[in-house]
């Protein structure tokens, strides 16, 4: 169970669990994940949209079922959301970027104090034992 806390002026965190961070790790492990996340930097937009705009920042071709799946990792981590499309009432929907921040606290998190980097080479390998647990 993940907890939440109201911060002082109504700011929200949440602690997140090991499998949510592994998650999150994952879905950030991916150049493509990473350019629709930049793609979604400028406001919700449709899928058909989105493979449009991420052919063009990638410099690639790509197909809706190929963006389609990295959506679904990347709402599984909860960095994307989709809400109904108002202007097509036909089941179809708009993505978006979430509100997300990572804050890294071990002492509040023990289960995390093993891969919290003092170094970048530390956090490279921390993030690849993390992701070679969640792979099956």
């Amino acid at each position: 169970m993940e907890a939440r806390k109201i911060l002082a002026g109504g700011e929200e965190w949440q602690n997140v669990g090991e499998e949510r961070m592994r998650n999150i790790a994952h879905a950030l492990s991916d150049p493509v994940r990473c350019a629709i996340l930049r793609v979604l930097e400028d406001g919700p937009i449709r899928q058909l949209e989105l493979v449009s705009a991420l052919s063009k920042v990638l410099g690639k071709s790509y197909g809706s079922a190929h963006v389609r799946y990295h959506l679904r990792l990347l709402q599984k981590a909860g960095l994307v959301g989709a809400m109904p499309d108002p202007a097509n009432p036909r089941g179809k929907v708009i993505y978006k970027a979430t509100d997300f921040r990572l804050q890294v606290r071990p002492r509040e998190q023990p289960s995390l104090q093993k891969w919290v980097p003092r170094t970048a080479e530390e956090f490279l390998a921390g993030l690849k034992e993390i992701l070679g647990r969640g792979e099956k």
